[in-house]
């Protein structure tokens, strides 16, 4: 089960991981794209947007969800079945994903990850909530804890590893399946806990 904890303004301030610790974490990451038979990534025509940059012709998909990357293959089978007869559904890390993105030093291919629906729904509800517009509304939302008040309202933490860590997750229903097996053994610190959201970027940088 896990243990709770807190960081708050009041305790030890959390430090920032180095880039090679990130990066370790990223590798437990999965993600997954639509490849060929030899696991080179298939690229799909990028629309020109105003925000994207004039040199993008194709872009790459990372789903955090593989739900999500098999239902664009079954369409890719309908739409393109010649090509569709040698692709398939990998999994990578998020580590991987990044060293790609990392590598693009020409910037002709655009990567976009993409989170599930459920996730954006969730994050939604959470902005509109805090009295904030779907523009705020993260591109690949995280979702995070905080709980108690005022000068102890901090980062709820779970114990990993003898180090008090933040979770950080993809959908909220997993932090709030955290939640609810915590609160049989530190019921005071996990009912006052709320659920809040950010952007996948911030979190990294």
């Amino acid at each position: 089960s896990p243990v709770l904890g807190l960081v708050s303004s009041t305790s030890q301030p959390a430090h920032a991981m180095t880039e090679a610790q990130v990066l370790e974490r990223l590798n437990g990451i999965p993600v997954f794209a639509i490849t060929d038979d030899k696991g080179a990534p298939l690229l799909g025509a990028l629309p020109q947007q105003p925000n994207r940059p004039q040199e993008a012709k194709q872009v790459l998909l990372f789903f955090l969800n593989p739900d999500d990357a098999q239902t664009l293959l079954n369409q890719l089978r309908t739409s393109n079945p010649q090509v569709a007869a040698k692709a398939r559904v990998s999994v990578l890390s998020m580590n991987q994903a990044y060293q790609a993105i990392k590598g693009n030093k020409d910037k002709t291919v655009a990567f976009e990850f993409v989170p599930s629906k459920a996730s954006i729904e969730s994050a939604r509800a959470i902005i509109k909530a805090q009295g904030k517009t779907d523009r705020d509304v993260p591109p690949v939302p995280v979702f995070f804890a905080i709980s108690g008040t005022g000068n102890q309202q901090g980062l709820l933490t779970i114990e990993a590893d003898g180090k008090q860590t933040v979770p950080f997750f993809f959908e909220q229903r997993d932090l709030q399946g955290l939640l609810d097996r915590a609160k049989q053994q530190q019921p005071n610190l996990a009912k006052d806990a709320k659920i809040q959201v950010t952007s996948l970027f911030v979190v990294l940088d």
